[in-house]
């Protein structure tokens, strides 16, 4: 559900000197690996009837999946103070709500472990950041020539005046909501999870959402 210009700024990284000997990896929701294929499933307008249900398939078990898929016990984001909203106290270094198991050293056992969060730019501003890609030159998605200071979906997202608030242009038609739901969804998944352990079966992401 991303526009056409994220797609292309994908390519754009994966052929960039800036990642190095980097591998970049694309996860996609469970099961489908075209918005057609999505839509089909759970209709167009699945954003808008049931905006959490959405956040989870579309944002937050792929992000969880890679997570757990390629083992990191920590991650980084771009989140700043100066984009508001929920953003307003993010901290520079935090635990992460997603406890997750490792292998110990000495055997097959594992243990819980911290995943950590890391927002290296949580108090800088919307000017700092551009002027940091600037000078250095730094790889950005054309969008931003567009209006678009902030860029998620292509269904909800639009460009915005040059003095607008930096995530004015987010979530369109969605009253409420000011995070795609990687960031705000632990109570959720949580309340989830608790329902499917109170109807005696193992939570399971995506099979235990409940319907439209």
């Amino acid at each position: 559900h991303l526009f056409t210009e994220t797609y292309d700024f994908i390519q754009e990284l994966k052929q960039s000197k800036l990642l190095h000997n980097a591998n970049l990896y694309v996860y996609q929701p469970r099961s489908f690996s075209t918005r057609e294929d999505f839509d089909k499933a759970f209709g167009k307008d699945l954003y808008k009837t049931n905006p959490e249900k959405y956040a989870y398939l579309s944002k937050v078990e792929p992000t969880l999946s890679a997570l757990d898929d390629t083992r990191a016990t920590a991650w980084i984001t771009g989140r700043r103070r100066s984009q508001g909203g929920e953003r307003t106290h993010v901290d520079i270094l935090e635990i992460d709500d997603w406890s997750h198991s490792i292998n110990t050293t000495t055997s097959i056992s594992s243990k819980l472990v911290p995943r950590y969060k890391l927002n290296p730019l949580a108090f800088w501003t919307y000017s700092q950041v551009w002027d940091y890609i600037h000078k250095y030159n730094i790889p950005y998605n054309k969008l931003h020539d567009k209006g678009y200071k902030s860029i998620g979906d292509v269904m909800n997202t639009a460009p915005v005046a040059h003095n607008a608030s930096e995530r004015s242009g987010r979530f369109v038609g969605l009253a409420n909501i000011s995070e795609c739901g990687i960031h705000a969804t632990r109570a959720k998944i949580i309340a989830m999870k608790q329902q499917a352990e109170a109807q005696g079966h193992e939570y399971n992401g995506v099979a235990d959402l409940p319907s439209c």
